[in-house]
């Protein structure tokens, strides 16, 4: 789940905690997750903050090159 929630970080490193468990919850295998569970892996990897997971985009995009 946790990499499933990096992904969608990497997608949209703005959407907000509830719309990322919105999505997750709307595919089959993560039908029970809830916003604590977001929350805490997102706390787990310091991108609480829309600032930081925007940083952590930028940084994954230049590993790429």
């Amino acid at each position: 789940m946790e990499s499933e929630v990096l992904s969608m970080i990497c997608e949209d490193p703005f959407a907000s905690i509830r719309e990322m468990t919105r999505e997750l919850q709307s595919q089959p295998f993560f039908s029970n997750v809830g916003w604590w569970r977001v929350f805490g892996i997102l706390r787990r990897n310091r991108l609480l903050k829309r600032r930081s997971r925007f940083r952590f985009v930028r940084a994954r995009s230049r590993d790429r090159y």
